[in-house]
């Protein structure tokens, strides 16, 4: 592990507990065990320190959507509870940065930058679907992925807190989201696709 990657979990880890003013340049250089010269000479600056810290916080990992949808449920369930699992491990930091907007704005495109790929991941997914299997109207996929990704978002945020507003019990919660998602774009539950080379009309126990 180099300097520059010691410092960047250094400074996620520092700022993630204290937020952007407690997060000095010579805490987050003690934490990684370097000098304030250092993080300087990489960084110029703090804020491009916690900027980059941030923006390499990915809250999805490896957990990814195939390219050719194959059984809707359980490919959209497994990747929201990846999704959800990997937002809760980072909820503190993504907490102080939604704290620290009204001062700092300049952090939430920075946050949101680790996200944007995976939305758009789910919007492609979505759209074959749909194209394969589905019967909502092109405008409205993008609202049903917005929906179901801000499920996600708001569970991992605010179950702790408010818990009575989400779906129990919480090991539930990913494949209770992804049935109302589906629903939604007119995509049957219980049955895998047939692959598009040979999709043609609906199969029998097929439900619009």
């Amino acid at each position: 592990m180099d300097n520059r990657e010691r410092l960047l979990i250094a400074a996620g880890r520092v700022y993630a507990e204290v937020g952007f003013r407690g997060a000095t340049t010579r805490r987050i250089a003690d934490e990684a065990g370097v000098n304030e010269v250092t993080l300087f000479r990489l960084f110029g600056s703090k804020a491009q320190l916690l900027a980059e810290a941030i923006t390499c916080q990915d809250p999805m990992g490896e957990v990814t959507l195939p390219d050719e949808p194959g059984d809707p449920l359980r490919e959209l369930t497994a990747w929201c509870e990846g999704h959800a699992l990997a937002l809760k491990e980072k909820r503190s930091m993504i907490r102080q940065t939604m704290a620290d907007l009204d001062e700092h704005p300049e952090m939430g495109p920075h946050l949101c930058r680790g996200q944007t790929p995976h939305f758009n991941e789910l919007v492609q997914y979505a759209h074959r679907l749909v194209s394969r299997h589905g019967a909502t109207e092109t405008g409205d996929v993008v609202t049903a992925c917005s929906l179901l990704f801000g499920a996600l978002f708001s569970d991992a945020m605010g179950r702790d807190v408010v818990p009575g507003i989400f779906p129990q019990p919480e090991h539930e919660a990913s494949a209770r989201y992804v049935r109302v998602f589906l629903r939604a774009l007119g995509v049957p539950q219980h049955h895998p696709l047939v692959p598009a080379a040979t999709a043609g009309a609906p199969r029998a126990g097929d439900v619009a």
